[in-house]
């Protein structure tokens, strides 16, 4: 089940924070016992998609447009998810939302590990982190689309998509769009849409946390440490549509 995927992953991400900032002699091995498991749970964390049941499944959309269109309509530019039902749309957010977050924990622990002789960066481990990162933030961004203007995705589909409000769109969007715009291994274009979003979500549909987090973005690679992750446990929106 996705639930405990995510909070096996969970775990390594709790545990990565106090390692990097360690001094303890037995800091490096901790990290490399830590890199390792990250390692095996990315190859389980990938699996997942090859087994969702079919009501989990989405199309996938080009729509031919005008930029201002694009940007009127919330449209991240290329592609548009269309999905079953909001349960379903937030469960795969939820989904990348880990992703991203495993990714960019691994690419830590390869920076902290790294030697001058053989940068992080430069190994073929980070270019397939980032190609992950990548595609995995542009699927957030396109499903932006689904969750608050859900009429216009009917019309382009041609069929009846089942009907939810607008708020509750834009809060299920709140996790993974802070979640993704905090990490570095994400394009910093895809972060700032991100943002941008999170902050229209919160001001046009009056979702004050929405517009707090993107307060808190810092697209240099970092957060304002006055203003701690409060939303540390994300993954617990995708159980919101159950409650109506």
């Amino acid at each position: 089940m996705l639930i405990d995927l995510i909070q096996r992953t969970q775990r390594i991400l709790q545990a990565a924070p106090s390692l990097f900032e360690s001094s303890h002699p037995e800091a490096k091995a901790d990290v490399e016992r830590l890199l390792a498991t990250a390692r095996a749970q990315l190859s389980s964390v990938r699996a997942w998609p090859l087994r969702i049941p079919d009501y989990w499944q989405m199309e996938t959309m080009h729509p031919q447009m005008e930029e201002a269109e694009i940007s009127q309509l919330d449209i991240f530019p290329g592609r548009v998810h269309v999905y079953q039902s909001l349960y379903a749309s937030s469960g795969w957010n939820t989904y990348r939302t880990t992703l991203l977050r495993l990714c960019d924990v691994i690419a830590q622990c390869g920076q902290y590990l790294e030697t001058d002789a053989m940068p992080f960066r430069e190994t073929e481990e980070y270019q397939a982190l980032q190609a992950t990162a990548r595609d995995t933030g542009e699927a957030i961004c396109s499903s932006v689309a689904y969750n608050i203007n859900n009429d216009w995705v009917s019309r382009i589909t041609g069929a009846g998509s089942p009907m939810f409000p607008k708020a509750l769109g834009g809060l299920l969007l709140i996790w993974p769009l802070f979640g993704g715009s905090i990490l570095s291994i994400v394009p910093d274009v895809q972060r700032a849409w991100m943002r941008r979003k999170l902050r229209s979500i919160g001001i046009s549909m009056g979702l004050a946390q929405a517009v707090v987090l993107a307060d808190t973005v810092d697209l240099r690679g970092s957060t304002d440490p006055s203003k701690p992750l409060i939303l540390a446990q994300g993954h617990f929106f995708m159980w919101i549509p159950s409650m109506f």
